[in-house]
């Protein structure tokens, strides 16, 4: 039984290097079979987000069609338009497109550069880039009417990404440099990535520009 089961210091031979392979080969084994262990788990937990996920957005979906307060159904069509468009742009764009609506109903015009940038940012998404800077100009605009600082910033950066897919170098890094003009100081906590962003996005540009300018 495994009571009489000899351990392996009973069991190995006493020559140093087989001992030393032999170790080896155990904790090899241990560390192979740790590593299963922790990819079983990231699968476990991965599994476990999305499922978290999916029905977050689909509470998120009842609320939007059934709540009875037309704000909370704006609020929640925008949440929606949001998780979508990282999913599928096309399911984004419908609910952008109904969040957009209840802000008319609702006569709130100073919520539009939200929903504008949202339906930019499906148009975008689904590489629809003249669409994306035509609903982008109408963020930024509505954005300056009623001093959305926040809104005008991200909308920027958005504009920026939409030059450089398009290979418009030189508006991308206006659009970047409009970006940090109206970054505030100091920079609050929902800007700092995209500042980073930001930075990263306009040296890039400058290289372009200058591989541009030396092959011309």
């Amino acid at each position: 039984g495994l009571d009489n089961f000899p351990t392996p210091s009973q069991n190995l031979p006493k020559n140093p290097l087989f001992c030393s392979l032999m170790n080896g080969y155990v904790c090899m084994n241990a560390v192979f079979r740790f590593g299963l262990l922790l990819l079983a788990l990231t699968a476990v937990s991965m599994e476990n987000k999305l499922y978290a996920q999916n029905t977050r957005l689909d509470s998120l979906k009842q609320r939007a069609a059934f709540s009875k307060d037309s704000v909370e159904r704006y609020k929640n069509y925008y949440y929606v338009a949001t998780i979508e468009n990282d999913k599928n742009p096309a399911i984004g764009a419908l609910y952008a497109d109904s969040a957009h609506s209840f802000a008319l109903a609702l006569r709130k015009e100073e919520w539009l550069s939200r929903t504008y940038q949202l339906k930019g940012l499906a148009a975008q998404k689904k590489n629809d880039l003249v669409q994306a800077m035509a609903l982008y100009d109408l963020s930024i605009e509505n954005a300056r009417k009623f001093k959305n600082n926040e809104v005008e910033c991200f909308t920027l950066l958005n504009m920026a990404a939409v030059c450089m897919e398009s290979g418009d170098i030189n508006s991308a890094i206006n659009h970047y440099k409009s970006f940090k003009e109206k970054l505030p100081a100091p920079t609050p906590e929902q800007l700092k990535y995209p500042q980073v962003t930001a930075q990263v996005g306009l040296s890039l540009a400058y290289k372009n520009q200058n591989r541009l300018l030396e092959a011309a």
